[in-house]
């Protein structure tokens, strides 16, 4: 678990809408458009409005998804966690979460405009 750096702020993703999700064996992409964009490496929770609880965390690589349900929405609210975790919200009332969940390698990564964070 490496963490979010300390002070750090997701505010620079609300107004952004998601415009791609990539699959591949080892990751997870979300491409938001302007330089910005979250790559997943380990596990994600997706919240659907009537699922505020219990919905399964989901280990990357995924073998079904129901994420492109997020695609073309806008975030609304964004926020790390002090245990790592990203919180993403959307204009549809969906809600993804990243989680910082290995000790021992990087879970994600978020890019904003040539700059990486990899925690």
């Amino acid at each position: 678990m490496h963490g979010l750096p300390n002070g750090f702020d997701a505010g620079f993703l609300v107004g952004k809408t998601l415009e791609e999700i990539s699959f591949t064996a080892n990751t997870v992409y979300f491409g938001f458009g302007d330089g910005v964009s979250v790559t997943v490496l380990s596990s994600l929770q997706h919240l659907l409005p009537s699922e505020r609880e219990g919905s399964n965390v989901q280990t990357v690589p995924l073998s079904e998804s129901k994420l492109m349900q997020i695609v073309n929405h806008c975030v609304v609210g964004a926020r790390g966690e002090s245990v790592g975790t990203l919180v993403i919200s959307f204009d549809n009332g969906h809600s993804l979460f990243v989680f910082d969940d290995d000790p021992h390698y990087e879970t994600y990564w978020i890019r904003q405009n040539g700059k990486e964070i990899i925690v």
